[in-house]
């Protein structure tokens, strides 16, 4: 469905934006003379993106020529952009899964004959594997 951005055209400050449903003959009316605003089209760029690599900022909008521009920008996330969220993903868990988890960790490790794991040790494993 088409959108329409309505403008001031001396400042090119967006005022409001309408579907084309929303007005009488199925379009926005033509520009007015006698007053400092005009209707344009709005054309929306939103790439997807892949949220644990990349991040999307915006939207910037503007005008360019005769239509309204939305765009967003995706970017690749450094690496420590990348480890942060790992340790925020990891943290979010309640301390009692964390423990509860870790308990079963060493139980396995106990029946496998392997040594237990600290909790500092288990959550740099998690984190690997996030």
């Amino acid at each position: 469905m088409s959108r329409f951005v309505r403008i001031v055209s001396s400042t090119d400050e967006k005022i409001e934006e309408k579907d084309a449903s929303q007005f009488r003959t199925g379009g926005p009316p033509p520009a007015n003379v006698d007053k400092d605003w005009e209707w344009l089209p709005l054309v929306v760029d939103n790439p997807t993106h892949d949220g644990p690599t990349q991040i999307k900022t915006g939207p910037v909008e503007s005008r360019v020529g005769n239509e309204w521009h939305r765009v967003w920008t995706v970017r690749d996330k450094t690496a420590q952009e990348i480890d942060d969220g790992k340790d925020n993903l990891i943290h979010r868990q309640t301390s009692w899964q964390f423990k509860v988890a870790l308990d079963i960790e060493n139980r396995v490790r106990a029946l496998e004959g392997k040594q237990p794991v600290t909790a500092s040790g288990y959550r740099t494993a998690l984190k690997a594997r996030v």
